[in-house]
């Protein structure tokens, strides 16, 4: 039964890895694209501003 457990544990341990692996991949693309658009324009525009504000709330 400990041993179910502790194999359990790691199991779930593995899951949430993956997870956090997935979104710091996506909020790494976010940051990316961000750079990008400022080194491109100087500023970003508002344009990009609103459809940056969706993709975040979308990762989220």
């Amino acid at each position: 039964m400990v041993a179910n457990n502790a194999f359990m544990i790691e199991e779930m341990k593995e899951k949430v890895k993956k997870q956090g692996k997935r979104e710091g991949a996506k909020e790494g693309k976010a940051e990316l694209l961000i750079k990008q658009l400022i080194k491109k324009f100087n500023v970003l525009p508002d344009e990009y501003k609103e459809r940056l504000s969706t993709l975040f709330i979308a990762i989220i």
